[in-house]
């Protein structure tokens, strides 16, 4: 069944098989219901024991999807009944009852205007029928379905959807619930995320409508079809006619709601069917009737049910005779109709899971089923949309990753329309709402927009760069970890120097020089090009988003330099900014003038959060109830729209139902709480522990998908990580992950928040002897096994020193060929960390000079430089020192603690330990290594 299914309609009264009427019944309120009345039909099986099937509008999908979807108990207080001989009323047209013989079981179904006409007294009747009067049912069944389907079914195989930009495709999952928990948690968690990656590599958004949960537990059975079958209708609107539609059938069949439980209009709109049950009807509306192409079935073995416990073989098991044969008559038609479409496979018993309070049958051997899934829905949508073989250039893949990014953004913004209004009137006439903006000005100041971690500042930059596009205006936009080479301060500024170039009709003297700007000469460019900017009679709309996120934010003194305090009249810039951060600290510095406007992003009110819910998951056709509505949006954290958004995602792929309430009691208050909240939880149910192993390496350093899977590879194993398990762990923590790399090079992987880092800080990265294990199994693949000297020269150093591995560290920088031909200022700041860097006081019986020896000064090795000999370089680094340089201010030293032992007037040499005589050599330091207060030259390892 592809939605949660309520009970029939709530009445209080019941009746026997004859339909006699009984007294009121009531029951204790069940997974915290309210006492709401129960409607009871007393049924007796094929064997003539008397049984209770009791419904109720407020019971959990998962009760009505199991045999406990008609909560059959015997009852206590009435006698078995024989009603073998009994006959099966059926309803004719005019709707008055005849008594037919049960010889002919199959008049109980009639056709009437394409649909099957039953009463509610006779249809409870059906469950104490024979199975030889089950099949002439089912068969009759048949009959009025196959009138109902369409027969230019045979036109929709070869639908191609024609479309530019982003397409969505709503893949539905339909099966019953209790007998397929297994399942759908491998599609929820595995199956459909990889899927998504590969739409998203072709611009396809996927979304699955995996209605496990998400009809409230107040729902009417009529809103409960509604909201199951109008979500297939909608799965086919996207898609001409033809959705998506996922089928599992085990060995039950599922409910079967009565005529009494159908209103007149869904019957009409649906070509409702009875007996059919919740899942039949799914099957029939989304793929049957219209012999969808793009429909899987898929069966499962049930050989594996012999080993299920007996108290859990009803949920596993129909045990009555029409479910029955309806079920085998299901799959018969099926494989008939869809022959290419429908699979078997087969699954393994794997225990008992109680681990959320409820018990859950596990399942194992489900990869199989998985791989086919998937391989099944790729080539229906690749038939479906096809890929364009169109291919664009660097910069044409540049802009389309930001527009995608944006559209993405944006779209998810909800609320907010006050700091809309802000940007939008000085993106407009240069001043925020309320202000005035001086006619005399021939400069206008930048709009700062700032907010803590997670307040949607992104979003709310793309919006209003969307709406910045319907404004008469030229505009450019950048956002800072939106895609590949987007964090590169170098690709920035020039992405925008060659863009007012371009609007100016700018030429240079040398165009070749331009290609690529260094750092140091862009801010020089860009005002010069502003020149030109001025006179141009347009309106300019700059947009900079998430300007912290830089690569070079931290630490550079070059950050943000290049962006002027101010830009002519006729350009607004707009830049977003987290609050309280290095890049905020440096725009609004005192020094500048004129100073920023700003903009604050504050927290969400109650409206906007209830929107926020409704919208995420809303996509995904889940709905909370008005208790657990309230106790989400109520929580401080949601005042943080990240904050909401990772958790209704939580909420999203959470499978038990049941607890949905409980699972929001315990999400944490704060962002960083929910996100280790989270990632334990994405930790913990990783089996092969590779999710922990990324998050572990990421936070040491960037990586690439290919020194990822060599780094947390199996430590026995030759080969790196296997691609499926790797496929795995990086769709896990894709929404936590974003590419620094550069466009059309192999992704490179760092954590998208630093929340995020700060909280795998403080979580797995506590045992500084764990740590160190990490940082000596990353130096190793870098130094052992990575190709890239340039990338291996700088990891292998700063790993080493992590690690506090000071000898191997000092054998790498001297030793090795690749640190050698770094400049001497990227060595000094390693050295620095080995250097002994004791203050040399002036008495000279607490100093000594460093000598060489002959020999050692006459080699060319030793001291990691490139070329020269060893007297002639640096001591600590090994670059070259220039004789005009070899004074005694720069004579390298040692101090008390590290002079070697001699005797007096005697040297020791400082690279072989042994006596230095008559034609040894004084050390020098070189002009980095040297500046400052002399110091102690000994490495200490």
């Amino acid at each position: 069944m592809g939605s949660n299914c309520s009970g029939l309609k709530a009445g209080g009264e019941s009746y026997s098989l004859a339909g006699d009427k009984h007294n009121k019944v009531h029951h204790e309120p069940q997974h915290g219901h309210t006492n709401t009345p129960r409607t009871a039909v007393d049924i007796t099986d094929a064997g003539g024991n008397h049984a209770n099937m009791q419904t109720d509008s407020n019971l959990d999908a998962e009760e009505l999807s199991s045999s406990r979807d008609v909560n059959l108990q015997v009852s206590q207080d009435e006698k078995p009944q024989a009603q073998h001989e009994s006959g099966v009323g059926t309803t004719t047209m005019d709707g008055t009852m005849v008594s037919t013989p049960s010889t002919n079981a199959q008049n109980v179904v009639t056709s009437c205007n394409g649909h099957a006409k039953i009463s509610d007294a006779d249809f409870s009747k059906l469950s104490n029928i024979k199975e030889d009067e089950a099949n002439d049912i089912v068969n009759e069944c048949w009959v009025n379905i196959e009138r109902t389907c369409d027969v230019s079914a045979e036109a929709n195989k070869n639908v191609l959807i024609h479309a530019t930009g982003w397409r969505v495709v709503r893949l539905f999952v339909s099966s019953t619930f209790a007998d397929y928990h297994a399942e759908r948690e491998l599609l929820v968690k595995k199956v459909f995320p990889e899927l998504r990656e590969w739409c998203e590599s072709r611009h396809i958004q996927l979304i699955e409508c995996d209605l496990r949960w998400g009809v409230p537990k107040d729902s009417t059975t009529e809103m409960t079809i509604k909201t199951c079958l109008g979500e297939i209708d909608r799965c086919k609107e996207e898609s001409n006619g033809t959705p998506f539609f996922l089928n599992m059938l085990g060995e039950r069949y599922g409910w079967m709601p009565g005529p009494k439980n159908i209103p007149q209009d869904i019957q009409q709109q649906y070509d409702w069917v009875f007996p059919a049950s919740i899942t039949h009807m799914e099957i029939l509306h989304a793929a049957y009737r219209t012999k969808n192409p793009n429909a899987a079935f898929f069966i499962r073995d049930p050989s594996f049910l012999d080993k299920i416990p007996s108290d859990m073989q009803p949920s596993f098991v129909d045990g009555f005779p029409l479910s029955k044969v309806s079920l085998k008559m299901l799959k018969k038609k099926l494989k008939e109709r869809f022959p290419s479409q429908t699979f078997e496979y087969s699954c393994e018993y794997d225990g008992i899971d109680d681990s959320t309070g409820r018990q859950k049958v596990k399942l194992k051997g489900l990869e199989e089923f998985g791989q086919k899934v998937l391989e099944q829905f790729k080539s229906f949508i690749e038939r479906t949309f096809p890929s364009s073989q169109q291919e664009l250039s660097p910069e044409e893949l540049d802009l389309l990753t930001q527009d995608n990014f944006i559209r993405s953004k944006g779209s998810l913004l909800l609320g907010r329309s006050n700091e809309i209004e802000s940007i939008v009137e000085y993106a407009t006439n240069g001043c925020l709402p309320g202000q005035s903006r001086e006619s005399s000005n021939d400069t206008c100041p930048i709009l700062l927009v700032q907010g803590v971690p997670g307040s949607g500042k992104s979003s709310l930059m793309a919006y209003c760069t969307l709406e910045a596009k319907k404004l008469d205006c030229l505009l450019f936009y950048h956002f800072v970890g939106s895609g590949p080479g987007t964090t590169d301060p170098i690709i920035l500024t020039n992405r925008l120097y060659k863009w007012l170039k371009q609007i100016t009709n700018t030429e240079t003297e040398d165009e070749e020089k331009d290609k690529d700007i260094s750092y140091e000469l862009i801010k020089e460019k860009i005002d010069k090009v502003n020149e030109e900017v001025k006179k141009l009679d347009k309106k300019i709309v700059i947009i900079l988003d998430a300007l912290n996120q830089l690569s070079d934010a931290d630490k550079s003194t070059h950050h943000l330099y290049w962006l002027p305090n101010a830009f002519p009249s006729n350009v607004c810039c707009i830049a977003s900014v987290v609050e309280g951060s290095r890049s905020a600290n440096i725009l609004l510095h005192e020094d500048r003038n004129p100073r920023p406007l700003e903009l604050h992003v504050g927290a969400l009110d109650n409206s906007a959060r209830k929107e926020i819910v409704q919208h995420i998951l809303g996509a995904y056709n889940k709905k909370l109830d008005d208790q657990q509505m309230d106790l989400l949006i109520s929580l401080d954290g949601a005042t943080n729209p990240l904050w909401l958004s990772l958790s209704c995602e939580e909420l999203r792929v959470f499978g038990v139902f049941e607890r949905v309430t409980d699972h929001i009691k315990s999400f944490p208050d704060s962002l960083q709480g929910l996100l280790k909240f989270i990632l334990k939880r994405l930790v913990s149910e990783d089996e092969f522990q590779n999710v922990e192993k990324v998050l572990r390496v990421l936070e040491c350093m960037s990586m690439t998908e290919t020194e990822l899977r060599w780094i947390i590879k199996d430590g026995e194993s030759d080969e790196p990580l296997p691609m499926m398990q790797w496929a795995v762990v990086r769709r896990t923590l894709k929404p936590f992950l974003r590419n620094t790399g550069q466009q059309g090079q192999e992704e490179r992987l760092d954590f998208f928040h630093a929340s995020i880092s700060q909280v795998v800080k403080d979580t797995l990265m506590t045992d500084q002897q764990e740590n160190v294990k990490w940082y000596l199994r990353i130096s190793d693949y870098f130094q052992y096994v990575c190709k890239d000297n340039n990338r291996a020269t700088e990891a292998v150093a700063v790993q080493l020193k992590n690690a506090g591995a000071k000898k191997r560290l000092l054998d790498y920088l001297r030793n090795d060929y690749r640190p050698r031909r770094m400049q001497n200022v990227w060595k000094n700041k390693f050295y620095k960390f080995l250097q002994c860097g004791q203050i040399i006081p002036k008495i000279q019986n607490l100093r000594e000079e460093v000598s060489l020896c002959q020999m050692c000064g006459m080699q060319n090795q030793g001291l990691g430089q490139l070329a020269g000999l060893n007297k002639n370089v640096c001591v600590i680094c090994g670059q070259h020192i220039p004789s005009f340089w070899q004074e005694p201010q720069h004579i390298a030293l040692l101090c008390q603690r590290h002079k070697p032992m001699h005797a007096p007037g005697r040297k020791i040499c400082f690279l072989c330990n042994r006596p230095a005589f008559q034609n040894a050599t004084t050390g020098y330091t070189c002009m980095v290594c040297g500046v400052g207060f002399q110091k102690c030259v000994k490495m200490v390892t």
